[in-house]
C-alpha cells in the first residue's frame, strides 16, 4: 500500500505510453498540484497552471521529462503556458478520465483523448493530435486534427491497453444507452475503426460516472459506474482482437452503497482497490480470489476519496 495514492476528485492523470518506462514519472492534477517520481520517491509539485476537479493527464518523454498536460478542455506545455491551439478542446473538466496515447511510430505525435460528462449530459469522446515539433519544440495541437469526434454519447471512463503485438494500443470506452464497448486501435496510421463488444449491463445516465481500468497484464478490465445506482464489472480482454468477454458482476459479490468512483488493480492483479464518494468515504480492498472485502479506511466530513492510481 505504500505506493497506492487515493486522490481527492482527480482521475486519469497518468499517461499511457506504449514504449516509455518513465512516461508516467510526473503527474499534474487538482488545483495547481503535482507529484514528481523521477527521484524514486514522490516529491510534491505546486507549479502547475491547471485547476481541475476530475479527469486530466500528463505526458513525459522517455527520460521522465515533462512534455505537456491537459484537463479535457486545455493543454499546457512544459513551461506551464497554454499551447497556442490548446484551448477549446471538446471534453469536460467534470469527466472522470481523459488520457494521452503516444503514436507507436513517432516520438513527436500524441493523441489526447477527451471525454464528455454527466453535465454534457450524454458524454462523448473526442481526440486531438499534439505535435511536439510545433511551437518551437514546445508542442501544439495540429489545427485540422483537433476535436475529432469518435462517439456522440458515452459514459465517463476511458482506458488504454497495449496490443498483443506489443506496439500498438487499444483505447477503450463504453457507449451511452446500451451495452457496447468500443476498442479503438491506435497504430502508426492513427486512430482506427473500433471493435465493438456488447456485454454486461446497459449503461445510462444513472451509471455514467466512474473509472475504467486495465490490469497490469492487460488481460482484464474493471469498470465502475455509479450515480443514482451502482454497478462494478470485471471482464476478460483479448489484446489481439480487442474483444471483451466473461462479465463478472462484482456488485453481486460485494455489498456497496451508491458512490463507487475510483478503482485500481494491485501490482499482481489479485486485488482491487475501490473508493467510495458521496455519502460515505470508504477505501476498500477487494480480493478477487476469495471475494472478501476489507475496509482499509473510512471517515466522515467534507473530504472525499476520488480516483485511484498505482504509482
Amino acid at each position: 500500500m505504500k505506493k497506492l495514492f487515493s486522490l481527492l476528485f482527480i482521475s486519469g492523470f497518468i499517461t499511457f505510453l506504449s514504449d516509455a518506462q518513465n512516461a508516467g514519472n510526473i503527474w499534474y492534477f487538482g488545483d495547481n498540484a503535482g507529484i514528481d517520481f523521477n527521484s524514486g520517491s514522490p516529491v510534491a509539485l505546486s507549479n502547475s497552471a491547471m485547476e481541475i476537479f476530475e479527469g486530466c493527464a500528463t505526458a513525459c518523454d522517455n527520460n521522465g521529462n515533462l512534455l505537456f498536460y491537459e484537463n479535457g478542455e486545455k493543454i499546457w506545455d512544459r513551461n506551464h503556458n497554454l499551447m497556442p491551439n490548446g484551448s477549446g478542446l471538446k471534453g469536460d473538466t467534470s469527466s472522470a478520465q481523459s488520457i494521452i496515447v503516444h503514436n507507436p511510430d513517432s516520438c513527436n505525435l500524441y493523441y489526447v483523448f477527451t471525454m464528455g460528462s454527466h453535465i454534457t449530459p450524454n458524454g462523448g469522446v473526442w481526440y486531438s493530435v499534439v505535435n511536439m515539433n510545433l511551437n518551437g519544440g514546445y508542442g501544439d495541437v495540429i489545427i485540422n486534427q483537433k476535436n475529432i469526434q469518435l462517439l456522440g454519447a458515452s459514459v465517463e471512463g476511458i482506458t488504454a491497453i497495449l496490443n498483443a503485438n506489443e506496439k500498438d494500443v487499444w483505447v477503450i470506452v463504453h457507449q451511452m444507452g446500451n451495452k457496447k464497448f468500443n476498442a479503438y486501435p491506435v497504430t502508426a496510421e492513427g486512430v482506427g475503426i473500433p471493435v465493438e463488444t456488447a456485454i454486461g449491463p446497459n449503461r445510462d445516465a444513472s451509471t455514467i460516472i466512474g473509472q475504467l481500468k486495465t490490469s497490469h497484464s492487460g488481460n482484464k478490465l474493471v469498470m465502475v459506474n455509479t450515480f443514482s445506482t451502482i454497478r462494478i464489472d470485471l471482464f476478460d480482454f483479448d489484446r489481439a482482437t480487442g474483444i471483451l468477454s466473461n462479465d463478472v458482476n462484482l456488485t453481486s459479490y460485494f455489498s456497496f452503497t451508491t458512490g463507487a468512483y475510483g478503482i485500481e488493480f494491485s501490482p499482481n492483479d489479485s486485488l482491487l482497490y475501490l473508493s467510495m464518494i458521496f455519502s460515505n468515504n470508504v477505501l476498500y480492498q477487494l480480493d478477487l480470489f476469495s471475494w472478501a472485502a476489507l475496509t482499509l479506511e473510512e471517515f466522515g466530513g467534507n473530504y472525499h476519496y476520488g480516483s485511484l492510481q498505482l504509482a
